[in-house]
């Protein structure tokens, strides 16, 4: 081991470099001022020795300055709250380090907007929310820093080169390569201030991007410069740098297998923190964990498996002493998150070690440890993605983490099958469950959390202001960058206001949940829906299949008021790529060309995947009505066109196939969870349909109206005329109670005016959807000339997600209203997911581009099915059925009628006829009349 030839002088993050020179204007002419400047600098001078001593003298010097008459609260306070802010977050105290740097902001702002500590308050906010896995959010706070000291000629900073590495290797690490490689040429490293500390920084970036872009000699280059720095350095203390250092190299070492390399660098990495001092470095134990993990993976990727588990034990051991009054048996605060990550690190690799060795020696008892353990990973990740604020940070930490649940799911269901106790089917239902839609899930919950927490008047009028400032800054930044030629002046404004109030309701936030333990208790304890519970809340005539889809596994859940089972099948690595093929056969229907080859592959891919999916079902359920609770891949299929029975495939005929839509009626859901869980609502609305069907004008070009699709063609301003959509919502209205409304008055405006005062919204329309910006998607309500100088009649999926709404049902009757970017583990980011979040539970909606015509054919049939008082599945399952009783050749064709879907509460609408309820009563008293006689006799 080389032992380092310079000694630690003074520990301090990037900004306290900073010159102190600009405390000498105190007034040296009284005492308390004076002592207040001697109290900072103690406690700056402290910091590398003992941060005991740092903090008490810090917190003085702060007391002192704020008790002073006619002190000036300034730069010099707002760097004590900064310095605070550091000590704090090295020691993981998060929550009290936003707190000074919040204050240190604010003194900032008010004294000297353009100081360079502010670019140090955001940057060091950015690195709380790393260390709390919220990236997104660490995203637009490195961002917003770097911002600040480009636009203040602060580049030549070593403030900037923390933050500009910080930004580049979290770039890289979210998979943004592009945009990483497009940050690394703007910035002209040469022309930078060079120090030590940025060169190892600068290195250590070049480094990692190297390994990122597979250029492994030219990464093994600068990492070898940044030691060369590090080991001949004798004036700063690289404590940090030195920890990165390690962490860095050995995770390359590992990318390219190279465990000796890696094993070596942990034993050198390990010598170094054992002598850092305690006092100085209260993170020592939590150095420590960083690299044992890293020894214990390598460990358990060679197959020592016994050497990996007594590693990552030890590595728990040290973590846990650092978290004072932990326990393993204990589960941390959700609060705690700056704690669960690391923590969870080691839990997961702790059962992927255990379950190796169960796979190799068969003890149970190996298994049951095993199955703790991911118990216990599991509940810590799901509190992480809970305390985060950033939607887009919850959907990309699922999709990292998605393997952790699968592998939990599948001990589940390994012990099940060992001990026949129905208790580890739950744990492996409750796995399925946490990792479906969480993120949509856990934003409802908080929005109910707020809604329903019994905040103060004046909090939640805060709250409220917050909400609304932000939604009016979204919408004028998404228009503006809708714009032929954007402005950048205004586009700058409007991100510039949105950074700030996000910042501030963040703020809010972690202020509501340390003072409303209602709130804080409605957030973060989501109660997933059980086995048993899905089974008492199914109606007796329905099952719920549920499917875990994993690269070679799948694992299927079938649920009815009989019982509940699980079973697993071996599938092709084909699978995934067979259930895209099958969406694009009905989505990209070409009806001139290559339709016998899409007819026998139709037939083929329909057979194959009720074969896979549904007839295995079978031996545990007889039930007809099925809601199916997809994941991964088979959330591309509508299940209501696979044939129940072989076919000839030779001569086209669609309609004569089997379809399962003749034998079963079906639905589908995100999770069981958000299918059962109760949403709250502010108001208990009309039972009446609000119906929208907007009029569009004749384009002035040269294109076929004939039956056209409810989309529009690529140019987003060519909106054609939709014939069928002004006879689809009468024929509702004539059906249900209904308010309408047609032409020029289906206005957006209009919509959102009466939107929450409806049981039932329907819209017919077109829709435009925008893979490359899911939150740009929208409803376009018409494309004719409007006075409405607020409303553009384009409905916004940001804007849906900002609205209130207490609908049972909304009927999205337009093109492609249900696909959207697949996200892992949270499904299609679509406009429906939208209405789900506003409040509505179920939603009616097409997987692609549907026809105008039959369309309206099948919302006619629905409604007229709703009305007798029939389920929504099986309402569209008559209305298909229906619809193909008329069908010719082409128009049988699932392209035309299978598109439709019933997702979410399936429970009818309406109640059955009166004529009905008497049958009902009157077929009871007579059996009760049999019943009485019979007892009589």
């Amino acid at each position: 081991m080389h032992s380092f030839k310079w000694i630690p002088i003074l520990v301090f993050s990037v900004f306290f470099i900073s010159d102190l020179t600009a405390q000498s204007d105190l007034e040296e002419d009284t005492i308390l001022p004076e002592l207040a400047y001697q109290y900072a600098i103690k406690g700056y001078n402290y910091l590398p020795i003992n941060l005991d001593s740092a903090e008490f003298y810090l917190v003085e010097a702060l007391r002192l300055q704020y008790s002073i008459n006619n002190y000036n609260i300034d730069e010099r306070v707002a760097r004590n709250h900064i310095l605070l802010a550091s000590l704090y977050r090295r020691i993981y105290n998060n929550p009290e380090a936003l707190v000074h740097l919040n204050k240190a902001e604010k003194i900032l702002q008010e004294t000297d907007p353009k100081n360079i500590l502010l670019s140090n308050v955001y940057h060091n906010k950015g690195n709380i929310f790393k260390t709390q896995n919220d990236l997104y959010r660490t995203k637009e706070y490195y961002e917003y820093a770097l911002d600040f000291l480009i636009k203040n000629g602060f580049t030549d900073r070593i403030e900037f080169t923390h933050v500009y590495a910080n930004l580049i290797n979290l770039l890289f690490e979210l998979g943004e390569n592009e945009l990483a490689e497009k940050q690394i040429r703007s910035i002209d490293i040469s022309k930078l201030k060079v120090s030590p500390q940025i060169e190892v920084r600068i290195y250590l970036t070049t480094a990692y991007s190297y390994s990122v872009l597979d250029d492994y000699q030219s990464s093994i280059r600068y990492y070898k410069k940044a030691y060369n720095i590090i080991e001949n350095n004798q004036v700063f203390d690289f404590t940090n740098l030195i920890v990165t250092y390690y962490t860095s190299i050995i995770d390359f070492y590992i990318s390219y297998e190279e465990y000796g390399k890696a094993l070596r660098e942990c034993d050198k990495a390990l010598a170094f923190i054992e002598l850092l001092d305690p006092h100085s470095t209260k993170s020592k134990a939590n150095y420590q964990s960083f690299i044992i993990l890293r020894s214990s993976t390598i460990q358990y990727l060679m197959g020592n498996y016994e050497k990996a588990l007594y590693l990552v034990n030890e590595g728990i051991s040290q973590l846990s002493s650092f978290i004072e009054g932990f326990s393993e048996e204990n589960t941390l605060a959700p609060t705690d998150v700056n704690k669960i990550s690391k923590y969870a690190d080691l839990l997961v690799l702790k059962s992927r070690i255990l379950l190796k060795q169960f796979q190799n020696k068969g003890s149970e008892d190996l298994l049951l440890s095993c199955m703790s353990s991911y118990q216990q990973s599991i509940n810590l990740l799901n509190n992480l993605k809970l305390a985060m604020q950033n939607e887009e940070s919850k959907v990309y930490a699922t999709s990292q983490i998605l393997d952790v649940y699968y592998e939990a799911i599948y001990v589940g269901k390994l012990l099940y099958d060992l001990t026949g106790d129905s208790e580890y089917l739950e744990k492996s239902f409750e796995f399925a469950e946490s990792s479906k839609s969480f993120a949509l899930f856990s934003e409802i919950k908080n929005l109910e959390a707020i809604e329903f927490s019994d905040m103060p008047p004046e909090v939640k009028t805060k709250e409220d202001r917050f909400i609304g400032e932000m939604q009016f800054y979204e919408e004028r930044l998404y228009q503006e960058q809708l714009e032929e030629i954007p402005d950048s002046i205004k586009i700058s404004i409007y991100k510039d206001k949105l950074f700030h109030l996000k910042d501030d309701y963040n703020d809010l936030v972690q202020e509501i949940e340390e003072n409303n333990s209602k709130y804080y208790n409605l957030k973060y304890n989501p109660k997933f829906v059980s086995l048993k519970e899905v089974q008492d809340e199914l109606p007796y005539r329905e099952a719920l299949i549920e499917y875990v889809l994993t690269d070679s596994t799948l694992i299927t859940f079938v649920i009815d008021h009989k019982g509940f089972n699980a079973f697993s099948q071996q599938i092709g690595q084909d699978f995934s790529e067979d259930c895209k093929e099958y969406y694009r056969l009905l989505q990209e229907q070409n009806f001139s060309n290559g339709v016998h080859r899409t007819y026998r592959r139709y037939v083929e891919l329909g057979r194959k995947f009720y074969k896979i999916l549904i007839e295995p079902c079978l031996q545990y359920t007889d039930r007809k009505s099925l809601t199916i609770v997809p994941d991964g891949a088979i959330t591309y299929l509508p299940f209501e066109g696979f044939l129940t029975h072989e076919a000839d495939y030779e001569y086209i005929n669609y309609m004569k196939l089997p379809y399962m839509i003749k034998d079963y009626s079906i639905g589908y859901s995100h999770s069981s969870t958000l299918k059962f869980t109760k949403r709250l609502k502010t108001k208990s609305p009309e039972r009446k349909v609000l119906a929208f069907a907007p009029k569009y004008a004749t384009p002035d070009i040269n294109i076929d109206l004939d039956n056209p699709n409810r989309q529009i063609s690529d140019d987003e301003e060519i909106l054609l005329p939709l014939g069928g959509i002004i006879k689809e919502v009468q024929s509702i209205s004539e059906t249900v109670p209904s308010r309408i409304f047609l032409n020029e008055s289906a206005t957006e405006a209009n919509f959102k005016k009466y939107a929450s005062d409806y049981n039932v919204l329907h819209l017919a329309m077109h829709t435009i959807m925008r893979d490359d910006e899911p939150l740009l998607s929208h409803l376009a309500f018409t494309n004719l000339p409007t006075k409405d100088t607020v409303e553009d009649n384009k409905l916004y999926a940001y804007e849906i997600y900002n609205m209130k709404l207490n609908a049972q049902m909304a009927v999205l009757s337009s093109c492609s209203s249900g696909f959207g970017k697949m996200q892992k583990g949270e499904g299609m980011m679509s406009l429906a997911r939208g209405f789900i979040y506003a409040g509505c539970p179920s939603i009616i909606m097409t997987l692609w581009q549907v026809s105008d015509q039959s369309s309206s054919d099948l919302m006619k049939s629905f409604y007229k099915f709703l009305k007798k008082g029939k389920s929504k599945q099986e309402s569209m399952r008559l209305a298909k059925l229906d619809y193909l009783e008329t069908a010719d050749d082409l128009t049988s064709n699932p392209y035309f009628w299978s598109g439709f879907v019933v997702v979410g509460d399936g429970n009818p609408i309406y109640r059955k006829t009166g004529m009905a309820y008497w049958m009902i009563i009157v077929t009871a008293f007579i059996g009760l009349l049999i019943y009485f006689q019979y007892r009589r006799s």
